[in-house]
């Protein structure tokens, strides 16, 4: 390897590919052209029309497909966009079966701000409940302990009941989204059901 140097270019593009990406699951940082799609190993330099983006694999074990996770933290950014929150940008990649989510770096090549919200995703924690906690609780969230949290913030609570009539509305569109993008029928129900648990909390 000593005297191939475009072996050594590219052991040292995967390790900048890789090194910067942490977290459980399996992901890339690449850089990934936007108008044309066309996705390359990352490096120091930025390529002509290349954003620097994380893929996030897809899981996919043999007689099992996919486990649904890069399909899942698809449609919750997506719900989460559409009640107004600032999301990273984010889109499926196919490649056959597997569908692999794509997110743009958000902490490099642009001027500093706010950054917006990204892993936004399913995920009842390993006690089986939520890995946030509102007022003080992580499970049976009511809309009391919502508007309760909203005083403190100083909301009024009319905004703030407008906020949560319409995180409702969408939160109903999980199970067309989910159908939208194949999440299998096992996750979907589960979610849903889950979904529609928390909703009737969040009724007035």
């Amino acid at each position: 390897m000593q005297g191939d140097n475009s072996s050594i270019e590219t052991f040292v593009n995967i390790r900048q590919s890789v090194s910067p990406v942490g977290g459980s699951r399996a992901k890339i940082l690449v850089q990934y052209n936007y108008d044309t799609g066309a996705i390359r190993l990352n490096k120091h330099e930025l390529h002509d029309g290349h954003k620097r983006a994380i893929i996030k694999f897809d899981e996919i074990y043999e007689g099992a497909g996919s486990i649904g996770l890069t399909k899942l933290e698809y449609i919750f950014m997506t719900m989460a966009k559409e009640v107004g929150i600032k999301t990273a940008e984010f889109e499926l990649i196919d490649e056959g079966e597997a569908k692999h989510l794509l997110v743009k770096r958000f902490d490099r090549d642009e001027k500093w701000s706010l950054s917006p919200a990204y892993d936004v995703t399913y995920s009842k924690g390993a006690m089986k409940s939520h890995t946030t906690t509102i007022a003080g609780k992580d499970l049976q969230i009511t809309r009391a302990d919502v508007l309760k949290i909203a005083k403190i913030q100083s909301i009024k609570p009319a905004v703030a009941t407008k906020i949560i009539d319409e995180c409702i509305k969408v939160a109903k569109s999980f199970q067309e989204k989910a159908i939208d993008v194949g999440l299998d029928d096992d996750t979907l129900k589960q979610c849903k059901e889950d979904i529609e648990s928390q909703i009737e909390l969040l009724k007035a």
